[in-house]
């Protein structure tokens, strides 16, 4: 028997997701006016989307982490191998604008409702997810997917307070308690993407917060927009896995040529290529490791691509520890310490052409000169215990010899 879920954006039906015989996937999503396509990675169609990259697409809206799937499949009685089980129970709010709905669910499409909760529950909640791998990312009723690996949950803001969605309600801000095992790491994100910000590259915002006494990175979603009239519209996006049809298990695969060919191949702004560019070469300079496919996305509407606002941005330096490698290679190369002028170069050719490699070439050297005294400002804007003082000292100091070590490359010898 076939079984269906219907992909609803912001009320309007615009295509079907089946699991047919053996749990195949078919993916159907006819042309629509004034709507925006599902993925770069297929066009609209009344025929259905190739079934790896109707499985790409799906696998990008569900969590990566086997601790999280595991946990859902639990709570909600489903498989945890089945991606169409597992979206069917929490594929009422994805990342992006689409809904997948059940027909019970289409027959009451606006059930939910918004649950307020105290600084003391979400507490509780990220003291859980720290303390426990197992812990599972939703409470009770809600039915919320978010991708990734890191433990997280999704909650609604609103006249200044926090609510747990319910249903098909939307949510408006990801909580993330940090990486188990690094130190203050959830405050080092929120200062990483604060530095890019302080660059001027647009970022998601993000806020370091403590609940209870618990801390967390809070992050505003790109993909809610408020009207004018206080109601809450999803605005549809896609990763860069999603929209390469490449499994999240591969996102390290996914090169910085491939992500400028796709940006331009669909019309992405000249403005957006360089900002992606500058961000390759900013997650190097800041030591960041995680600069993959799945931590970059594409916002979609019916007649414009445009680079996300960048996110999961985190620096690995500052724990003592070998974070050797930038997910994205540069110019042919990935380890931080062997990155030179002429991989640069290389990767400013490959990506722009030969007319602007100088132009790639001064932009490293201004952000290797900028970003300490940005990362210092941000450090400075956050109130911290001591211990988080002393963890950020650690990383800042980290940061400005990572630096002063690339400047030195970048303007000697090719």
């Amino acid at each position: 028997m076939i079984k269906r879920l219907h992909m609803v954006t912001n009320g309007r039906v615009i295509g079907y997701l089946d699991e047919i015989r053996g749990g195949a996937l078919e993916l159907v999503t006819p042309p629509l006016e004034d709507t925006a396509r599902v993925s770069l990675a297929f066009a609209p169609s009344t025929k259905p989307v190739q079934r790896r990259k109707a499985r790409a697409y799906i696998e990008g809206l569900l969590p990566d982490s086997e601790d999280a799937r595991r946990a859902i499949a639990t709570q909600f009685h489903v498989s945890a191998n089945n991606p169409f089980a597992l979206l069917s129970v929490i594929g009422r709010d994805c990342p992006g604008a689409i809904q997948f709905l059940s027909d019970e669910v289409m027959a009451d499409l606006g059930a939910g409702g918004l649950e307020p909760v105290s600084e003391q529950d979400i507490g509780q909640r990220i003291r859980a997810l720290r303390e426990n791998s197992d812990q599972p990312w939703l409470g009770g009723h809600e039915h919320w997917s978010l991708a990734g690996a890191q433990s997280k949950f999704t909650l609604r803001r609103k006249d200044e307070r926090w609510f747990v969605a319910h249903g098909a309600e939307p949510t408006t801000h990801i909580v993330k308690p940090g990486v188990r095992g690094l130190n203050k790491q959830a405050l080092i994100e929120h200062v990483s993407l604060r530095t890019f910000q302080i660059l001027g590259m647009p970022t998601a915002p993000s806020q370091y917060m403590l609940f209870d006494g618990e801390p967390a990175i809070v992050v505003a979603r790109f993909d809610r927009v408020p009207t004018p009239d206080g109601q809450l519209l999803r605005a549809h996006q896609e990763d860069l896995c999603q929209a390469t049809s490449t499994l999240p298990g591969a996102k390290y695969n996914v090169t910085a040529k491939d992500v400028v060919e796709l940006l331009t191949l669909h019309g992405a702004s000249g403005m957006d290529i360089i900002t992606f560019v500058r961000s390759v070469l900013a997650n190097w300079l800041i030591g960041a490791p995680d600069g993959h496919a799945k931590n970059y996305s594409v916002l979609l509407t019916p007649d414009d691509v445009a680079l996300a606002p960048l996110y999961d941005v985190s620096t690995g330096l500052g724990y003592g520890a070998d974070w050797p490698k930038v997910a994205m290679g540069i110019g042919g190369e990935k380890e931080f310490s062997r990155i030179r002028r002429h991989h640069v170069e290389k990767f400013a050719a490959d990506l722009l052409g030969e007319a602007l490699v100088d132009d790639v070439l001064e932009m490293a050297i201004q952000m290797a000169r900028a970003i300490p005294d940005a990362f210092r400002i941000a450090c400075d804007e956050v109130p911290v215990d001591p211990e988080g003082a002393a963890q950020l000292e650690r990383t800042r100091r980290d940061v400005g010899a990572h630096c002063s070590r690339a400047l030195a490359v970048l303007t000697g010898p090719a």
